[in-house]
């Protein structure tokens, strides 16, 4: 899901547990949980992912993929 902070505010304040930065990518579970332990490993802004390096990304849904979430 691709969320406009500006647009859907209540949205994008939901999936805030370490700041409101853009961009950040998350994994949700089907029920739409976030699973906190699936991020980018970083202790400042856990949900950034490289825009430009798709890497990362790619990494984080193969981990999802794994645990079956």
């Amino acid at each position: 899901m691709l969320v406009d902070r500006d647009q859907e505010a209540e949205i994008s304040q939901a999936y805030a547990p370490d700041g409101d930065y853009v961009p950040r990518s998350m994994i949700l579970s089907p029920e739409g949980v976030l699973q906190g332990a699936l991020n980018s490993g970083r202790s400042d802004y856990r949900y950034f992912l490289p825009v430009e390096n798709p890497g990362p990304l790619i990494d984080l849904l193969q981990r999802a993929l794994e645990i079956r979430i």
